[in-house]
């Protein structure tokens, strides 16, 4: 289910470019208003979530080196987006932002929750959290993504996150492959 919640944009896309005239425009648009003002808030909020999820687990707030795993932990945060920030909500927009930004929050964070149902975990993980978590900070993000006008700064955020989350850790975690 997963898989399918990640390949449906990106079908739906590959169809869109095929006939599209300006496929860059699910990227970015020419001369977004606040893209620099969101690049920043992307910045902030990645590491400073990222840096409170590592307190909040017991973990130094910064990792001390970086792994191999790190750039890995960057391309996913970042394909992440591309996906839905990018392809999703721009494949969106002809309906109000303000259903567009929750409607990609929340494939978002289902097809991350999917991705934890699995059964036979080493380490159980609290869905309804995750799920809350990760939809709420798909709407911030979905707002920054419309307020910069470009799949950029949610991209920034998520890899910024994802390489202070997990860049120390030894191995890819179970959920990787």
């Amino acid at each position: 289910m997963a898989i399918g919640a990640f390949a449906l944009p990106c079908l739906a896309l590959y169809r869109h470019t095929l006939t599209a005239s300006r496929p860059m425009d699910m990227v970015h648009s020419l001369n977004p208003p606040f893209f620099k003002t969101s690049l920043l808030a992307g910045i902030l909020l990645g590491a400073g979530s990222a840096v409170y999820y590592r307190i909040n687990n017991g973990a130094p707030p910064l990792p001390a080196s970086l792994t191999l795993f790190a750039p890995v932990a960057l391309l996913i945060g970042l394909a992440e987006e591309f996906v839905f920030r990018g392809a999703a909500f721009y494949l969106l927009k002809k309906w109000p932002v303000y259903i567009t930004i929750p409607l990609t929050a929340l494939l978002h964070a289902s097809y991350k929750t999917v991705l934890f149902l699995q059964p036979n975990l080493l380490h159980p993980v609290d869905a309804s959290f995750l799920f809350s978590a990760t939809f709420l900070a798909g709407l911030i993000i979905g707002l920054i993504r419309h307020t910069g006008g470009s799949v950029y700064p949610p991209m920034t955020a998520h890899g910024i996150w994802d390489v202070i989350v997990y860049g120390d850790s030894p191995a890819a975690p179970w959920w990787v492959w």
